[in-house]
Parts: structure tokens; C-alpha cells; sequence
């Protein structure tokens, strides 16, 4: 398992990884004005790649689990509103994702600011889409506290661990301090979603990591 939160960056390994960049040693931190530049550079490559898959139909929005209940660690029950794929995702061996956020002007008690951004972040699919390995994410919302969580599906442990660091530098300046956080675990999403009924009719699903 590896876990990046939001202390200043994290040190990953240094290979290949997503939107075709690579990770280097040291605190990746979009605050930072020599990171700034770069992270905009991988952002914009990232969605070059995105509209490519998306001009030959290769990213698809599902309804199969939308509405669903995604009990996390702690008891915390997120709410799935989007799932995405891409059938671009390669041929490494699928690892999860899971990313946290609170969104700043974001609260539980102003949910008319939630059902903005929960429409507009379809915009945010440029951001990800394109990186090298996303396979899938369930777009996820805590509705008692406001928290967003993204879980993804993810071929490569390497390139989710540098989409990893590129996502939380893309987040952190966006996001209520101390909310921004990233991990990486072995194993398929799929393997780490149980329910009774079967995963694919299931409408509360637990999330064990």
C-alpha cells in the first residue's frame, strides 16, 4: 500500500507514469511557482489525450452504480453521482485508487454550491482521462461532512502513483487544507468492493482497502 497525503507533496519512484510524464525525487506542490508551470504543462497534455479518446469513443459515461452507497473506512457513506471508464487503459495489472478532497466554499449545508459542482466537474473529466493507465473511477460524495472522493481503477501501480502526485498538486490549492490525499493499494477495484448481492446490482457497496 502507499498512501500520499497532503504534507507538502510526496517522494514517489521515478518511472514512466500518468499523462506521459515521469515522477522525480521531492515534494510535488502546485503552489509552488516552479511546479506551477509544469503541473499546467502535464494538465494540458493530459487533455490533448483526453479529447483524442473521446473524438474515437473511447471514454463512456455508466449509470450502473450511480446512486449507490460506497461505505469507506470509519463508517463514512459516500454517495456515487458519476462513473467514467476508457477502454485505453492498458495491459499493466489494475490497482485502486482513492483520492480525498474537500472543495473550498464547499460545505454540507450549502448544497445548492454541491449540485454546481457535481454538474461542472464532468469538465474535470480533461484532467484524468487522457493519463496513461485510468481505466475507471466512480466520482463519489460524502454527504454529511462534503467530502469528495474519487475511486479509480488503474493499470500500473507506478503510473497511479504518479497520477497520484499530479492530481493532488492539481487539487491542493482548490481544497479546504489538510483535505487533500491519495492512495494507492494492489488489487483490482473490484476486489475491494463487497456486497451481498453481487457487485453489480449491489446499491450499498463496502469499500475495504
Amino acid at each position: 500500500m502507499a498512501e500520499l497525503a497532503d504534507a507538502g507533496g510526496l517522494n514517489p519512484p521515478a518511472p514512466p507514469g500518468a499523462c506521459g510524464f515521469e515522477t522525480h525525487p521531492g515534494h510535488v506542490d502546485a503552489s509552488t511557482p516552479s511546479r506551477g508551470p509544469r503541473i499546467g504543462a502535464l494538465g494540458a497534455r493530459c487533455a490533448l489525450r483526453t479529447v483524442g479518446l473521446l473524438a474515437r469513443r473511447r471514454v463512456h459515461l455508466h449509470r450502473r452504480r450511480v446512486g449507490a452507497t460506497v461505505v469507506a473506512e470509519g463508517g463514512r457513506r459516500l454517495t456515487v453521482f458519476r462513473e467514467t471508464t476508457s477502454d485505453a487503459g492498458g495491459t499493466e495489472p489494475e490497482v485502486t485508487l482513492l483520492v480525498w478532497f474537500h472543495l473550498r466554499g464547499t460545505t454540507a449545508a450549502s448544497p445548492w454550491r454541491a449540485w454546481l459542482f457535481e454538474r461542472e466537474s464532468l469538465l474535470n473529466t480533461l484532467l484524468f482521462a487522457g493519463c496513461v493507465g485510468y481505466e475507471r473511477k466512480l466520482w463519489m460524495v460524502e454527504r454529511a461532512s462534503g467530502d469528495y472522493a474519487g475511486l479509480y481503477a488503474w493499470r500500473g501501480r507506478d503510473a497511479a502513483l504518479a497520477y497520484g502526485a499530479y492530481i493532488t498538486a492539481v487539487l491542493r490549492p482548490l481544497s479546504t487544507p489538510g483535505s487533500v490525499s491519495a492512495r494507492v493499494v494492489d488489487g483490482p477495484l473490484d476486489a475491494h468492493l463487497r456486497a451481498e448481492d453481487g457487485p453489480t446490482r449491489a446499491r450499498e457497496l463496502e469499500l475495504v482497502l
